[in-house]
């Protein structure tokens, strides 16, 4: 379905299984959901955001910010920076715009959830983890929160749903953790069947600037 430079950019996609609680109504699968672009290199920086720049060790290279399309590993402990979205505002509407472009609206809920990410984590975030609400996973969740053929409230929309992320790259299929990103967004009542990364929450960054 992708050609291999497509899965390089993707490096994942995502779908959810919605499991209504009440009678009657089909449960709902939908699959097919992959990374947006959001650039974290020093050309073409997204929008709002100011790269913080922390020099990658030696014998690291290949976890660079330029290379992590490509990488099919995660390791917390490897520290690749931090990027500091310093206007809130422009990098929201600059993921409003991709997501329009791929088809679907940005939901309010998302968007406060992603608000509230960055907020707890002091506008600093892992270099690594990408831009915050561009992943596949989170894509999902954004579908399902804006499902329209149902009655159910938003609640019960998440609760009764199971989001699932696979690799694209690398060993193709097996389950890809969600990121400290995706793991700070995706935080609700719905449910991550294939994990989240070991040890994400000790990216979090006391307030430096």
């Amino acid at each position: 379905k992708y050609t291999k430079t497509k899965l390089k950019n993707y490096a994942a996609h995502a779908g959810f299984l919605n499991v209504p609680s009440g009678s009657g109504e089909t449960p709902r699968f939908k699959s097919g959901f992959v990374n947006l672009p959001g650039s974290l290199s020093n050309k073409n920086t997204f929008p709002g955001v100011r790269l913080i720049d922390e020099k990658v060790k030696r014998r690291f290279e290949e976890y660079s910010p330029e290379k992590l399309k490509e990488s099919t590993k995660w390791r917390p402990e490897t520290s690749l920076g931090y990027y500091h979205v310093e206007n809130v505002d422009i990098f929201i509407s600059e993921i409003k715009k991709l997501y329009a472009a791929s088809g679907s609206e940005l939901h309010e809920v998302v968007e406060r959830r992603i608000r509230n990410h960055l907020a707890s984590n002091n506008n600093i975030l892992p270099r690594m983890a990408g831009i915050a609400g561009l992943h596949a996973e989170v894509q999902a969740l954004n579908h399902i929160i804006s499902m329209t053929d149902t009655e159910a409230s938003v609640a019960s929309k998440l609760s009764s749903s199971y989001i699932y992320t696979q690799r694209l790259v690398g060993a193709r299929n097996e389950d890809f953790p969600a990121c400290h990103n995706c793991s700070g967004i995706i935080n609700g009542l719905e449910n991550i069947m294939t994990g989240r990364v070991e040890g994400h929450t000790r990216l979090i960054r006391r307030k430096s600037i």
